[in-house]
């Protein structure tokens, strides 16, 4: 019974805390009336704001205003001097301009019938010289079109016929090589490459198998010309790399005919002669020819000839030899 009478008074004194509802109602009304004098506030003043621009774009539409009635005022006062007729300085000249106009209505007509034929003469001359223009650009115009399909019809003749070449020029067995090899114009050398980091010379280049995939049918490989490194990937089989190398007067041709696991095999086709050793042996025949002495008439023969002239026709003289050309 006493706990439940101190519980008893324990509620009372939080019922006796707890504000009542007037006081609840009368902190509500004081915070709305608080906002209301807020947004009252920013309102007023944002139509202030908005009233004094208003005012500076009528002040400045007013001043505008006046600078074009002025400009307006001063353009019609132009207007009417220059409507205001000048008086006459004497008497007889109105009776001049009048002979003058119509003189000067006369004259036109004189003046535009000598000047038909002139100026239609000139225009047809100037149409002439258009149409002869034109047809000289489309005379080259054409000529241009038959070169440049001249042009291509050799073009592709030449890629046929370079297609042609290499396509015949590509071994796929040794027989083939031997063949190829036989024909004498230019040098082959077979390989056998194993999977490596290493280069190994083979011709006139060092090679290096990087990659081998038989399934495939392609491999990967590093080459070394001219002291700089090449790489080339996923190559085919039967499938020419050409490399263009210094003092080469061909490309040198690279072609795999056999890919296993981790190893390669193929050749190396390249030129005989390099241009230099070309151009020495083109050089050396002329050489030898402006070496060679030429035929001269001996001291004896002249004198002989000198001391038998009489025995000699005039007309059969005789002519120092020529060195063969």
């Amino acid at each position: 019974m006493e706990d439940q009478r101190n519980q008893e008074r324990q509620n009372q004194e939080w019922d006796d805390r707890a504000p009542s509802a007037a006081t609840r109602w009368l902190v509500i009304v004081c915070v709305t009336l608080f906002a209301v004098a807020i947004f009252a506030v920013g309102y007023a003043y944002e139509r202030s704001s908005a009233a004094s621009a208003m005012n500076d774009q009528n002040q400045t539409m007013r001043a505008a205003e006046t600078q074009m009635r002025g400009q307006i005022d001063l353009l019609t006062a132009k207007i009417n001097q220059m409507a205001t007729p000048q008086p006459d300085s004497t008497p007889g000249t109105a009776a001049t301009a009048a002979k003058g106009a119509s003189a000067a209505q006369g004259a036109p007509k004189s003046a535009a019938r000598h000047a038909t034929a002139p100026g239609s003469s000139a225009q047809d001359r100037r149409f002439q010289q258009m149409k002869s223009e034109l047809a000289a650009q489309q005379k080259q115009l054409k000529q241009t079109e038959d070169e440049i399909a001249g042009t291509r019809s050799d073009l592709e003749g030449k890629l046929g016929s370079t297609r042609d070449e290499l396509n015949g020029s590509i071994a796929r067995t040794h027989d083939e090589l031997v063949t190829l090899e036989k024909k004498g114009e230019r040098s082959y050398t077979e390989f056998d490459l194993s999977k490596t980091k290493e280069f190994r010379r083979e011709g006139p280049i060092e090679l290096s198998l990087r990659k081998a995939d038989s399934k495939h049918q392609s491999y990967d490989l590093m080459m070394l010309v001219d002291d700089h490194q090449l790489s080339k990937k996923k190559v085919d089989l039967y499938e020419p790399i050409w490399l263009h190398q210094a003092d080469q007067p061909q490309p040198v041709q690279i072609v795999v005919n056999q890919i296993d696991k981790n190893h390669i095999h193929g050749y190396i086709s390249a030129p005989k002669y390099r241009e230099s050793e070309l151009a020495s042996n083109a050089a050396q025949p002329s050489t030898d020819l402006n070496a060679r002495p030429s035929s001269t008439p001996s001291t004896d023969s002249s004198s002989y000839s000198t001391s038998h002239t009489s025995s000699i026709p005039a007309t059969a003289s005789q002519e120092p030899s020529r060195p063969v050309e």
